[in-house]
């Protein structure tokens, strides 16, 4: 009785290790999860800067960050990390009044791997 006991006990662990072991992986996954103004948006100018917040710590990998304007042309930009690369603010060098805006991004992942994204936003003119 108590040898079956036992082997019950143990095919209801295993059971609930193979459950929980698909999700670490996933919880673990590094992605951008919001932006600031977010993908898509149009927001009243002059653009000082869009705000990156990932789902882990990245590190950027080559420029790490590039904006450009609605001609395509690359605008300067810096970019920090208030928490150590969680989020990332990247603010163009000169604000950025009107138009149609890209803040191409790529950074490595924890694990090493590079991750890269658009984000697109619309500036306004300011109204007067």
């Amino acid at each position: 009785m108590l040898h079956r006991f036992r082997f019950a006990l143990l095919l209801v662990v295993a059971a609930l290790g193979l459950v929980v072991m698909p999700a670490s992986p996933a919880s673990a996954h590094f992605d951008l999860a919001k932006s600031k103004p977010a993908n898509g948006a149009t927001v009243s100018g002059p653009l000082t800067e869009i705000r990156l917040v990932f789902t882990r710590v990245g590190e950027p990998v080559g420029s790490g960050f590039e904006f450009f304007d609605d001609t395509g042309r690359s605008v300067p930009a810096v970019a920090d990390t208030p928490d150590d690369g969680t989020t990332w603010v990247v603010r163009p060098q000169t604000d950025i009044a009107s138009g149609e805006v890209g803040l191409a991004w790529k950074l490595a992942a924890p694990d090493g791997h590079p991750k890269s994204g658009t984000i697109t936003v619309t500036v306004a003119p300011p109204s007067r």
